[in-house]
């Protein structure tokens, strides 16, 4: 009979309690990064192949302690993966959407959340009666672990890139120690004559039905025009002024005698959704109330508390420039950045 054992309940119970903390005393999307963080290191500990375990190989004290963890409580690490991505998602979407459902159908998001599905499946399927009842089926199912792999690393790279413009050092040492088992599941094939591992067939399943479903949500995006967008901010090619390589363009704040002057480090307690500022051009703005009709959508939310001289390149075609966006600017006007 098989023992139930409630390592995973520590697991879940310390990593909450991490999140929550991060999100009281930080902001909500360091919360958000962190659940990542951890349930990505939970899945990493999960997937560790078995092989490894066998090699006689002299390893520092940490690495064989981590493959004994790892083969002891690998079920116990899995079960904690879906827990924290779970967390992950439920505050995602909470920061993020505003209650909008566009937010589900976003490339990045829609990937996380077809891997959620299989994280949550494997996660009902991780019992004493499941695996009892299903047999020889249960390997079968949970298999499909390495096809969320796939979909988890494009939804990484494509979250990170697009909430902070580069990809996530974490994300991308992610895929790189994917990659390093694949590799080493492979070679050990090579040399046992076997035919390719399933686990590279599963991740390249994965990787195939990420790029479908974006070059899908593409084609969909260009064939549909949208009937209401946050702030009527499309702008028309007659409606983009003519901006030279040697041209930076300005927003004229409304002229007012009552701006005060806020500090660069008054400026960056103001970071999160609660209350966002930003430094434009010498004048800080209050946009806390605009985030959520921000038409580029939530990445606006990684710029809280900074200065964003930047943003004019951000914002091709000398967006900034039309009157639109500076008569919507000069309502949220606050005051000037002092230096």
């Amino acid at each position: 009979m098989i023992k139930r054992n409630v390592f995973w309940w520590y697991l879940v119970l310390i990593s909450y309690c991490l999140v929550i903390f991060t999100y009281l005393e930080f902001s909500s999307t360091k919360a958000i990064q962190l659940s990542s963080y951890l349930g990505l290191g939970y899945l990493s500990l999960t997937l560790i192949p078995t092989n490894f375990l066998l090699l006689r190989i002299k390893l520092p004290g940490l690495f064989n302690l981590i493959l004994k963890l790892s083969a002891k409580h690998r079920r116990d690490f899995g079960i904690t993966t879906a827990f924290l991505f779970g967390i992950h998602a439920i505050f995602a979407y909470l920061v993020f959407a505003f209650g909008k459902i566009d937010f589900l159908v976003s490339k990045p998001i829609i990937l996380g959340l077809v891997a959620g599905l299989i994280l949550i499946v494997l996660l009902i399927t991780s019992t004493a009666f499941a695996l009892k009842k299903l047999g020889k089926n249960w390997k079968r199912i949970h298999r499909l672990v390495w096809v969320a792999v796939g979909l988890l690393i494009i939804h990484s790279y494509l979250a990170s890139s697009y909430y902070s413009q580069s990809w996530d050092k974490i994300a991308l040492s992610f895929a790189i120690l994917i990659s390093i088992y694949l590799l080493f599941e492979y070679f050990t094939n090579v040399m046992k004559d076997k035919i390719v591992s399933y686990r590279i067939i599963f991740v390249v399943i994965g990787l195939i039905i990420s790029g479908l479903v974006i070059f899908g949500l593409s084609v969909l995006t260009r064939n549909t025009s949208p009937s209401n967008n946050a702030a009527n901010l499309i702008v028309t090619p007659t409606q983009i002024p003519t901006v030279t390589p040697t041209q930076t363009p300005t927003v004229t704040p409304t002229p007012t005698t009552s701006l005060k002057t806020i500090s660069s480090v008054e400026l960056a307690k103001h970071n999160n959704t609660s209350s966002c500022y930003i430094s434009f051009q010498g004048t800080v703005y209050d946009i806390t109330t605009f985030i959520p009709d921000h038409p580029g959508g939530a990445q606006i939310i990684t710029k809280c508390g900074q200065v964003v001289d930047d943003f004019s390149s951000m914002h091709p075609g000398g967006v900034f420039s039309g009157p639109k966006v500076q008569s919507i600017l000069s309502s949220f006007i606050l005051g000037k950045l002092k230096g």
